[in-house]
Formats: C-alpha cells, structure tokens, sequence
C-alpha cells in the first residue's frame, strides 16, 4: 500500500515546529482554528502511538505517521519507506531516520520470535555439524554451534546489506 502525499514542507512547516534533539513535532498557535483547539494543542507535541505504525498525526481528517513528516521536513522529500536505523519507531531523531525501501527495511527488522538466531537452522540428520546458516536462500556452511553459523550469517548480513544489517559484530 502506497503512503498518502504529505503537503508541502513550507505547509508541514506552518502545523509544526520539530525538535531534533527530542525527535518530536510540535503544534504551532493556528489561525485558522478556534481558540479551543489552540488551548488543546499548540505547544503540545503532535501524535500519538499507533501500534506497530509508531506515532501517527491526523492533518484534515488523515492519518500520517510521523516519521514521514519529520524525514520531508529535514530532507524535502518523501521517500519510499522511512527506516528507524535502531529499530525504534518512536525514535524520530535525525541520526535516525533513513529513505529505503521495502527489502532493505525488512533487513533492518527485529528478530522473530524463534528460538534460534536470525539465519540459523537445525539439521539433526548431521552429527557432527548440526547447525546452518543460510542468508537470502545462500548457504553459507554447517557450523558445530549456534554461535559459529550466527556469526557467519552476520558477516554475510554485514557483505549483503552494509548499513542496514542490525547484525554488527
């Protein structure tokens, strides 16, 4: 599913103040609501948590997330995907924020619930080496241990993805 266009950054720019320290966005005092909605927000920081989504704003009756604005108003544009290179999409600091895209995203996610690390496998059938490890359907070796096949699918995520592999050694 393809993002919503956000508005211009000089538009983006007359809604929000952002703190780059904090990694937040700001209300601004708006002329054209009431003095209610002014009370309400402006000065307050702008979102609220959405789930897996991070933080989400509502501009005009739709829903943005955050990260989105805060990328277009550092960069002036709106990239395909905006990736939190710590992996925390309530972190929207400028360190942290980068454009990818769909592949190179997913890279950058965290692990799933499993048992075995990231690009590990068991192969009972072998004795002697009874883990793999194994990246983008690559085999990269049987390996005596789960820490010797995670460290090799490390250093091929390392190879593979450069800074976008959260697998650093």
């Amino acid at each position: 599913m393809k993002a919503k266009p956000l508005s211009s950054v000089s538009a983006l720019r007359k809604l929000f103040e952002y703190s780059p320290r904090l990694g937040v966005l700001i209300w601004k005092w708006r002329k054209d609501k009431k003095l209610n909605w002014n009370r309400r927000f402006a000065g307050k920081v702008a979102g609220r948590k959405n789930g897996s989504a991070g933080s989400t704003v509502t501009i005009d009756g739709k829903i943005f997330q955050v990260h989105r604005i805060v990328y277009k108003m550092l960069h002036g544009k709106e990239p395909p995907i905006v990736d939190h290179k710590n992996r925390n999409r309530a972190d929207n600091r400028p360190r942290n924020l980068r454009a990818a895209n769909k592949r190179l995203n997913a890279v950058n996610s965290k692990d799933r619930d499993r048992k075995l690390p990231r690009g590990v496998f068991r192969c009972p059938s072998s004795k002697i080496n009874p883990y793999r490890a194994q990246i983008k359907n690559r085999h990269l070796g049987m390996f005596p241990t789960v820490k010797d096949a995670s460290v090799a699918f490390k250093k091929a995520s390392k190879q593979s993805y450069g800074e976008f592999s959260c697998r650093t050694l």
